[in-house]
């Protein structure tokens, strides 16, 4: 009896210097406050969310789901914006060129390799009133779609990466350009031409895409 009280009190004492270390560790001093609006120059989404933001240059490209956003200059007059807009990175001025009209969400964004150009993913099936699923490459300078890029998936892209010369795609698709590519998947930034398993290595075990939409490595497939 008492060497079981004995291992009941050591396990008690163990437990409670377990529980006051993180304490500690939380309540270090911190030399500033982020400000609740650290940047007052960005502008507003004002009706729904953003998924996902790149920049090119001096321009930043975001994608969610909204329907308008607003100047920080002008916050309470809308500017329709249909899932993706762009703005100035340094004066934070809405791109009044930039307006491609997708019919449902963005949820990831990549920079082409020419600087030109913007690859967008996500759940929408239209493009500017053309049918288009859920993968599009976009120009820049005018949201034209580009005709010659003919990569398409069957379902949801949620994220993608440009690595290598390939565009590098994961999500919840079974299908890439009619052939069988299960959540994962690289093709031709040009052309959106299907990469074939020799010319891309083979990811680990996994069904979650693991990437970050601004980087330029390659996704991985984190178990």
């Amino acid at each position: 009896m008492g060497r079981r009280v004995l291992l009941a009190l050591l396990s008690a004492a163990v437990l409670v210097g377990l529980m006051a270390q993180p304490g500690a560790a939380v309540n270090v001093p911190q030399a500033v406050v982020v400000s609740s609006n650290p940047a007052g120059w960005t502008p507003h989404v004002l009706d729904g969310k953003v998924a996902a933001i790149v920049q090119v240059g001096n321009k930043i490209v975001a994608g969610g789901q909204f329907t308008q956003v607003a100047s920080a200059a002008a916050p309470t007059t809308a500017i329709a914006r249909s899932n993706i807009f762009a703005f100035d990175a340094t004066t934070g001025a809405i791109d009044t060129a930039f307006a491609p009209v997708l019919d449902a969400q963005v949820e990831s964004l990549a920079v082409a390799p020419d600087g030109l150009h913007v690859f967008a993913g996500g759940s929408f099936t239209k493009i500017n009133g053309v049918a288009q699923k859920s993968l599009v490459k976009l120009r820049l300078s005018d949201g034209a779609r580009i005709t010659a890029f003919k990569g398409k998936t069957n379902a949801r892209v949620k994220d993608m990466a440009v690595s290598g010369g390939r565009l590098y795609i994961g999500g919840t698709f079974k299908t890439v350009n009619g052939v069988t590519r299960t959540a994962l998947a690289a093709v031709d930034p040009v052309t959106g031409a299907l990469a074939t398993t020799s010319t891309w290595p083979s990811p680990a075990p996994g069904p979650a895409l693991s990437t970050s939409t601004t980087s330029t490595s390659a996704p991985t497939a984190a178990g």
